[in-house]
C-alpha cells in the first residue's frame, strides 16, 4: 500500500511538472503596471540626483547630476503586460520586467 501512495505521488508530481509543453510559450501577467508608471520617479543620495519623468505619450526624459555633473536624455518605452522596453536616444535599446508598486517603486529587471 504504501508502494502505491509513493507510485501515486511521484505520478502526480511528474504531471504537474512536465504537463507544460510548447503551448505554454505565454507571458504571464500578474498585473498590467503600464498605467502605473506615468509620474516622476527620483533617487536622491550623496553628491547624487536622478529622476525620470514618465509620461503617458510613450516617452521619458531621464535626469541626473552625479557630482555636479549634469545630464539629461530622452527616451520612447513601450510597457505591455510585465515587460518594458526602453529605446533610448542614442539607439540602445533595454528590455526587462516591470514591476510596481504605485506612487513608491518603479523596478525593471
Amino acid at each position: 500500500m504504501k508502494l502505491f501512495k509513493l507510485l501515486a505521488v511521484s505520478f502526480a508530481i511528474m504531471i504537474g511538472f512536465g504537463s507544460c509543453t510548447e503551448d505554454c510559450n505565454h507571458d504571464f501577467i500578474e498585473h498590467d503596471h503600464s498605467q502605473e508608471l506615468v509620474g516622476t520617479w527620483s533617487i536622491i543620495g550623496p553628491n547624487y540626483a536622478e529622476a525620470l519623468i514618465i509620461k503617458e505619450d510613450k516617452t521619458m526624459q531621464w535626469i541626473t547630476s552625479d557630482a555636479g555633473e549634469y545630464s539629461e536624455t530622452t527616451a520612447r518605452y513601450e510597457a505591455v503586460n510585465n515587460r518594458m522596453t526602453i529605446f533610448w536616444e542614442d539607439g540602445t535599446i533595454e528590455k526587462g520586467r516591470l514591476s510596481v508598486v504605485p506612487g513608491c517603486d518603479f523596478i525593471m529587471t
